[in-house]
């Protein structure tokens, strides 16, 4: 990394969406490790899959959400990948939960609901970070992009 514009926030990102996969599952995890425990213990076994349900679903999408801003800002199309991460970033959840309230199911699976939504919020707000600070860095420094 050279130059003036690869500052802390692009050293922990490198430009590079490996390093902040990495990074992005390291605070996913770190979240998780906090919350799923208490779960467990206060609301039981079904309550605890659910959660981790949720956990895997919202992290899977987030990291194509990523991947996806990465190879777009790399094609120089930011915006067109930033409109197309936050589209495959909400479907996932977004289809579980029109098809419970099409099942009718929805009041049934409301603790699934919560902290699908729960995860979503925590890693909607992680990937958007990672995301502006890897277009601003590819954008700004392409060199910062391969770290030698």
């Amino acid at each position: 990394m050279s130059g003036p514009s690869c500052n802390r926030t692009a050293r922990w990102c490198g430009g590079n969406f490996f390093t902040c996969a990495k990074l992005f599952l390291a605070i996913v995890l770190g979240f998780s490790a906090l919350l799923l425990p208490c779960v467990l213990y206060l609301q039981g076994l079904d309550r605890f899959l659910e959660a981790g349900a949720a956990a895997i679903l919202c992290t899977s999408a987030g990291m194509v959400a990523l991947a996806v801003t990465s190879w777009q800002t790399r094609q120089q199309q930011p915006l067109t990948g930033m409109l197309l991460a936050m589209v495959l970033r909400i479907l996932p959840p977004l289809t579980i939960c029109l098809l419970l309230a099409i099942q009718g199911e929805g009041r049934q699976f409301i603790s699934f609901i919560s902290y699908l939504l729960l995860f979503y919020l925590v890693t909607l707000a992680i990937e958007t970070y990672l995301s502006v600070k890897l277009v601003n860095q590819i954008q700004a420094d392409p060199s910062c992009d391969h770290p030698s």
